[in-house]
């Protein structure tokens, strides 16, 4: 697979922005960290022992936007999982919002209509409703 070159206009050695991708990558997917409604970018840039600016670069070219963007995409990704399954109908969306690490209801609401377009409960509407019409 060819690796993809991304262009830091010299402020940040390559090998540290892979660093950072990595580290990043592993503490929000494998490691679930996401989930953590106290999470911040500060911690993660504490625990690299790197700048919040290289940081913040690394997370707007390799992951398209900043910190708090991927978190919540990440944490949208699970309630959009959470809100279609049977095993998950008993729960509120907002519920499920603070289970996906969330601290609010209303971020999360504002987060999913941002990336969505549509709240939390349409949303698991229209996909109870698709499947019941299947």
């Amino acid at each position: 697979m060819a690796r993809i070159k991304h262009n830091y206009s010299g402020k940040i050695k390559t090998e540290t922005a892979e660093r950072i991708y990595k580290y990043v990558m592993k503490e929000l997917t494998r490691n679930k960290r996401y989930l953590d409604s106290d999470l911040t970018a500060a911690q993660l840039v504490k625990e690299l022992n790197t700048n919040p600016r290289s940081f913040s670069m690394v997370m707007k070219c390799h992951m398209r936007g900043s910190f708090n963007t991927v978190v919540n995409r990440l944490r949208i990704q699970r309630a959009t999982h959470m809100l279609k399954i049977k095993k998950y109908k008993d729960f509120t969306c907002e519920e499920i919002g603070l289970m996906c690490g969330f601290a609010s209801r209303q971020s999360y609401y504002n987060a999913f209509k941002r990336e969505l377009g549509i709240t939390p409960a349409a949303y698991r509407s229209l996909k109870c409703n698709k499947k019941e019409n299947k």
